[in-house]
């Protein structure tokens, strides 16, 4: 599979720190950003193939992430994690992400999900 680019935003400082932990001894190269405009930075700067992103953070939504990051590369897997609704899901969707995954959540699942989109 390689080493594959993954990009996590969240508001949450132990969450990122734990995450960022786990995927790395998966052999991702893990960026990480605290929030909206970060993940933006590093969606322009980088060649992100999978993005894990909250959707309530203090300078924005997640919508907007993910709306760039499929803009600038179509095949990159987002989730969306998130205390959503129903009806958030469905508009999370249809903004672009794959999937959308209640919080909390764990790890295993998410390294799951993307491993089953990746060998698709």
């Amino acid at each position: 599979m390689g080493e594959l680019n993954l990009l996590l935003v969240d508001d949450e400082e132990m969450l990122i720190e734990s995450l960022s932990r786990f995927f790395k001894r998966k052999s991702f190269n893990v960026f990480t950003a605290h929030g909206v405009e970060e993940g933006r930075k590093i969606i322009k700067t980088q060649d992100i193939q999978v993005m894990i992103t909250d959707m309530r953070m203090p300078d924005g939504q997640g919508i907007d992430l993910i709306e760039l990051l499929r803009s600038i590369a179509p095949a990159a897997f987002i989730l969306c994690a998130t205390g959503f609704s129903e009806e958030d899901e469905k508009t999370i969707l249809e903004k672009g992400a794959d999937a959308v995954i209640a919080k909390p959540f764990e790890k295993k699942i998410l390294l799951e999900m993307i491993l089953k989109r990746l060998t698709q």
